[in-house]
């Protein structure tokens, strides 16, 4: 008995068809016979102007031609048994293109082969993203980048092309380079702004987008900074000196060395291997030998250098440590008044 096998053809294409819009066709294949029928292999060409995708058939295996590229898909789906189908309903996929813009890459493709140094492989990727040939854009950009390292343009284009195809981490390495390249660049600050927050690295967007914001005057992103920095809360304060040791240099700095020389002993005692708090216990015991004694905190340590007569001007080094010294005063002030304050 004569194998009796259907095959049906159908699809939703839209309409009409505008070039880069993806076709979806479903074929479908039934054994409509009494036995099971071996063997079996649908060949189904491409319609013109139209690119291959992808083939994913319900059983056995798809040889096609290469993605981006024309020609026949066939599939070897072996054995059906009685009644049974055949291919999903998402069977093939193309891409459909622009005519003019296969004469454009064919141009492009032609001066290349004449001149393999020519800046043109950009121009050649982008016809080739926008037909739907990602993979060649792609292929493309990476070769022309190896001869052009620094070429701002090139990356951008590399990297909206691995973003294009879903490799976030390539397109997000890509655009980091740009950046180092051409610190203005707008598209790299803010696409690393979006990929860092599609990732959840909110304080690295917050940096890209403030950067963008900086770049473009783009007021735009203002909420989108306004509502990370809320997630993200008050910033945590950068790591500093104890406070046991900001009160320490302050009576340092005041001539009351002994009470300096308490707070110092007690840090020492906390920590015995921090050598600087060792020292300044050292120093501390000397002024204290040498003075006999100190007196209470009186206020601000001075600015001023000395106004005796004939006194040098004070050297930069001493008139910094005078300012470093008024600065952790005036925050034990504060510290103090916050305390005192009502709750």
């Amino acid at each position: 008995m004569p194998p009796d096998v259907e095959l049906t053809k159908g699809g939703s294409p839209p309409n009409p068809v505008t070039p880069g819009s993806v076709l979806t066709f479903q074929l479908t294949v039934t054994n409509k016979g009494s036995v099971p029928v071996t063997n079996v292999v649908v060949n189904d060409p491409l319609p013109g102007g139209t690119t291959f995708l992808t083939c994913t058939p319900s059983q056995g295996s798809c040889s096609s031609p290469p993605i981006g590229s024309s020609g026949t898909v066939t599939a070897n789906l072996g054995a059906i048994a009685r009644g049974a189908v055949c291919l999903s309903p998402s069977g093939r996929h193309m891409a459909a293109t622009d005519p003019g813009a296969e004469i454009r890459i064919r141009e492009l493709r032609r001066r290349l082969e004449q001149d393999s140094t020519s800046p043109l492989f950009v121009g050649l990727a982008e016809e080739y993203r926008a037909a739907g040939h990602l993979p060649d854009a792609i292929r493309t950009l990476e070769k022309g980048l190896q001869l052009y390292p620094q070429y701002v343009s090139a990356q951008v284009a590399l990297a909206r092309a691995y973003l294009k195809a879903d490799r976030a981490e390539d397109a997000a390495a890509m655009f980091t380079k740009a950046l180092a390249c051409d610190r203005g660049n707008l598209v790299s600050a803010r696409s690393l702004a979006d990929i860092h927050l599609s990732r959840g690295e909110r304080i690295e967007a917050v940096k890209k987008y403030k950067l963008y914001r900086a770049l473009s005057g783009d007021r735009g992103v203002g909420a989108i900074i306004e509502r990370l920095e809320r997630d993200l809360g008050p910033a945590p304060e950068p790591p500093g000196e104890p406070r046991g040791r900001v009160l320490a240099d302050l009576y340092f700095a005041q001539g009351h060395y002994a009470e300096a020389l308490t707070l110092y002993q007690e840090m020492a005692r906390s920590d015995p291997s921090d050598g600087g708090i060792a020292r300044l216990v050292s120093e501390a015991l000397a002024r204290l030998g040498a003075t006999g004694g100190s007196g209470a905190l009186q206020g601000p340590p001075s600015l001023a250098p000395d106004s005796s007569p004939g006194a040098p001007d004070e050297n930069p080094a001493r008139r910094q440590a005078r300012i470093q010294a008024l600065k952790r005063w005036l925050s034990v002030i504060q510290e103090h008044s916050h305390r005192a304050a009502p709750g």
